[in-house]
């Protein structure tokens, strides 16, 4: 098996050190062959050097500088493998956040406090958003776009504060139903999913498309698109539509239809009694949207120098101390 990149800086780091300290220490050795040649004679030193403790100072000293050698070329080795960035591999599943949610709100009279219960949630949801986009439309008897698809959360943020204080009775800076009772009826949600299915675009690529559709399902005239139109047609966009029913009756005809039009999509219908909470509706749609989207496992590499740095700083004492000992 050939040597990454690391390892060989690291060999190559190594003989170089090598080179060095053999310099350094043939030098060393010269050098005092040298002093000695030209020192005073002294007489019987073999007698000196015949004593077992003269000949374990001997060998004690070898062995040090033998280990400041080793020591050495493995702290220069260390330190070119960490200089080389090693790295490791990991397998990760990405969760894209691709993703456009249409909130398509029907305004009338009965439907102010589920609206704002989504207004609510949906201020504290985009807070942690990150590639989402959001756009709002209400709907009475004719639909209003406030703000279209954007995830410049700062406005959305804004625009969520000035319709949620606006049903709250608060109409000094925006008056929520303006636009939305044009036509001839009320809450005429075929339209009213027909409008927010539209509001989407670049349709050519993949996102995650949603349309959050509360209403009470209280229709009175005539829509120009019906309700299982309308569900078509957002099926047809790879739209899916998840519904909020405050007014649920299994045996009420206008309830199975809203149903069987959510379900047709691939969405899911929630009715809203006393025992649900729209937050916890909305936290659930968002979840599942965003587990939706997990994407394929792909090998990561990242920077892994932490092994290489802890043998660098223990090679890197162990060096010190052995100079220290020997005395160089």
């Amino acid at each position: 098996m050939a040597l990454g990149f690391p390892w060989m800086l690291a060999v190559g780091g190594g003989l170089i050190l090598l080179a060095v300290l053999c310099g350094f220490f043939l030098g060393l050795l010269r050098n005092r062959k040298a002093g000695a040649a030209e020192g005073l004679a002294v007489a019987h030193s073999e007698r000196l050097r015949s004593l077992p403790g003269f000949g374990s100072a001997i060998r004690r000293y070898r062995l040090g500088v033998g280990g400041v050698l080793v020591v050495g070329i493995l702290a220069v080795m260390m330190a070119s493998y960490v200089a080389a960035r090693p790295s490791a591999s990991s397998t990760v599943k990405p969760v894209n956040t691709n993703r456009d949610i249409v909130l398509c709100l029907d305004v009338s009279g009965s439907m102010t406090e589920v609206d704002t219960e989504v207004a609510d949630t949906f201020l504290k949801l985009v807070k942690g958003f990150s590639g989402e986009r959001i756009s709002l439309v209400l709907f009475n008897s004719s639909p209003v776009q406030v703000f279209p698809l954007t995830d410049d959360y700062h406005f959305v943020t804004e625009q969520l504060t000035r319709v949620r204080d606006s049903f709250d009775g608060n109409y000094d800076d925006f008056d929520y139903w303006v636009g939305t009772s044009n036509g001839r009826g009320a809450s005429l949600i075929g339209d009213g999913l027909a409008a927010c299915a539209m509001r989407f675009d670049h349709l050519d690529k993949e996102r995650s498309r949603s349309v959050i559709f509360a209403t009470d399902n209280e229709v009175y005239g005539d829509s120009i698109v019906e309700l299982k139109e309308a569900a078509e047609y957002a099926k047809a966009q790879g739209v899916k539509v998840y519904g909020l029913n405050p007014i649920d009756n299994d045996d009420d005809p206008k309830s199975v239809a809203f149903r069987e039009a959510v379900e047709l999509t691939g969405g899911k219908y929630f009715p809203l009694r006393s025992t649900t909470a729209v937050s916890d509706i909305v936290d659930t749609i968002t979840a599942e949207e965003a587990t939706s989207l997990t994407g394929e496992a792909r090998v990561v590499w990242a920077d892994d120098p932490n092994l290489g740095i802890l043998f660098l700083s223990l090679t890197g004492i162990a060096f010190i101390v052995l100079l220290w000992r020997v005395r160089l």
